[in-house]
């Protein structure tokens, strides 16, 4: 009788001293032909997870970051905080328009600060999305209570309506320069 070999994946996290993700692979026999999947007891603990995050983070490895904050809040347990990191990881490794995402994830979460709303114009402004980053604006204006914040998004609401700069020439030049 021949013995089917299949992969038996252990999952660990790596002690906070690496700052990444292990995962090991080995061979295991079988008779069954059943896949076998086995993780180590702190490798899904969100704390745990959120330690390794934030180390991550300190230490400016902001892919390694992401990736941790990404696992945490597609758990049931991931709080508004927990997205806002993400964002502001995803902000650092310029994926602006995730990042927005994940602002707006965790102010519809509650519990963030009035800030978190200029955040998520200055992402929406830094995708591009210019329109987005306007309706943002406006909706923080009316719920914001903190008038230093307020002065901010009022600010950023003018930059909103500007239009966006025309693509670059060769030769340095704007393409809607003219020159005499």
């Amino acid at each position: 009788m021949k013995f089917a070999y299949r992969t038996l994946i252990l999952l660990s996290i790596s002690a906070i001293t690496n700052n990444y993700v292990e995962v090991a692979a080995q061979q295991s026999s079988n008779p069954d032909g059943q896949q076998i999947a086995m993780v180590s007891p702190g490798a899904m603990d969100p704390a745990y997870l959120r330690q390794g995050a934030q180390q991550n983070y300190q230490s400016m490895n902001f892919t390694g970051a992401a990736d941790l904050y990404r696992r945490i809040c597609q758990t049931s347990v991931a709080n508004a905080t927990d997205f806002v990191w993400l964002a502001e990881s995803l902000y650092r490794t310029r994926q602006y328009a995730s990042a927005a995402q994940s602002f707006q994830e965790g102010i519809n979460k509650g519990g963030t600060t009035d800030s978190v709303y200029i955040r998520l114009v200055e992402s929406k402004l830094a995708a591009r999305d210019m329109n987005g980053a306007k309706e943002s604006c406006l909706k923080a204006l009316a719920s914001v209570k903190d008038d230093a914040v307020k002065k901010h998004l009022s600010l950023l609401l003018r930059i909103c309506s500007m239009p966006l700069p025309g693509p670059a020439s060769r030769d340095g030049k704007s393409a809607q320069f003219t020159e005499r």
